[in-house]
């Protein structure tokens, strides 16, 4: 079983992203990147924070045209109430992100509600962690500030904070915190409803790095960040580094391209 569980659909095409991830193109995506040897499921992921965003609803409306192929994450939007996160939960969501420009640190207590309800509620959270690279005018809705956009306000240590004041609520540590997965892992090592994903900025530096520290490899996740880098590309670059230099056993390779995923899922069905 192979899950990638950071996969974006956009409204529209925006350059500076490889691939042609539209909703529009759900179709073409689901024929090229799913079915036997490909992707069995995704979890797709919200991006509301982007002018190039779709609406999380659309991607309500994909997962039931292609049951069990995606999984809806809503929009965490800090600047409205907690009460979100129970509209997302009733409308059919099973988690809430990529959680990105947050109004304050991740790990602000101002902001402790929404985690807390989230836990309540058995909602996974996905946060981005490390760099958030630079975008240009017009691409970042204006009601999300420029101090939001600090790589600063990403670091994962912000997520060992959350885990020790909540300790049921499954979070995912987004790119494993790249440049900072060595912090991020660490983070994971000690609390074990944490999750590293290795999408995008994750090398091969990083990932022998990681897997040297001593974490539960069952805490480690494969995604890919399209359509900023290509699913089946990324699948085929982790299987011969995990097969080859890092020798990892097929069952440590199956739990991180997929089985630790859908575990995840099963552990927090009601």
């Amino acid at each position: 079983m192979v899950i990638d569980v950071h996969f974006h659909l956009f409204k529209e095409f925006y350059s500076p992203y490889k691939y042609a991830g539209t909703v529009k193109d759900v179709d073409r995506v689901v024929e090229r990147l799913f079915g036997k040897g490909k992707l069995e499921q995704a979890w797709l992921l919200a991006s509301e924070s982007l002018s190039c965003g779709a609406r999380s609803e659309e991607f309500l409306e994909i997962s039931e045209k292609y049951p069990g192929l995606f999984i809806p994450f809503g929009c965490l939007n800090f600047n409205k109430g907690v009460d979100i996160i129970d509209e997302l939960k009733e409308k059919g969501f099973r988690g809430l992100g990529e959680v990105i420009f947050p109004p304050k640190p991740f790990d602000d207590e101002s902001l402790f509600p929404f985690y807390e309800r989230a836990e309540a509620l058995k909602m996974i959270i996905l946060f981005h962690t490390g760099s958030c690279g630079i975008f240009p005018p017009g691409v970042v809705k204006e009601e999300f500030s420029l101090a939001s956009q600090s790589t600063a306000y990403h670091r994962p240590q912000a997520i060992g904070v959350l885990a020790k004041n909540f300790p049921q609520l499954r979070m995912i540590i987004g790119h494993a915190g790249c440049p900072w997965h060595l912090e991020a892992a660490e983070i994971a090592k000690n609390h074990p409803h944490v999750y590293l994903e290795i999408s995008a900025y994750p090398d091969e530096v990083a990932i022998r790095d990681i897997m040297a520290s001593g974490i539960n490899p069952d805490q480690i996740l494969f995604g890919s960040d399209y359509p900023v880098y290509h699913p089946l590309e990324r699948l085929s670059f982790w299987e011969r580094f995990f097969t080859y230099h890092l020798k990892l056993n097929e069952q440590i390779q199956q739990g991180i391209l997929g089985e630790n995923a859908q575990r995840l899922l099963l552990e927090l069905e009601d």
